[in-house]
């Protein structure tokens, strides 16, 4: 969970695994309240980084639906959450 304010969590879901393996399809089934974080959709980089410092900023639950395949991938996503979070 992170925490936003005192009085908001949002939940941060990092979806990992080769391409085509059924991660879209498994956010689009399962995670259908979470705002959905697709690269591939948006395009750019900044794009993507706007999108998910909007969704914090709301308090909304996001998952990033990449493909994430490293420990340093998944991380720059939970540190920068983290610290938007923090600073809203």
């Amino acid at each position: 969970m992170l925490y936003i304010r005192d009085d908001v969590m949002a939940k941060l879901a990092i979806m990992i695994g080769i391409q085509a393996s059924g991660k879209s399809s498994f956010c689009k089934t399962n995670l259908q309240e979470y705002k959905r974080i697709n690269l591939d959709e948006l395009h750019t980089r900044n794009k993507e980084n706007l999108a998910i410092e909007d969704a914090i900023a709301n308090g909304e639950d996001l998952v990033i639906d990449n493909t994430n395949p490293t420990r340093e991938d998944r991380e720059k996503y939970i540190s920068n959450a983290y610290d938007i979070g923090l600073n809203n």
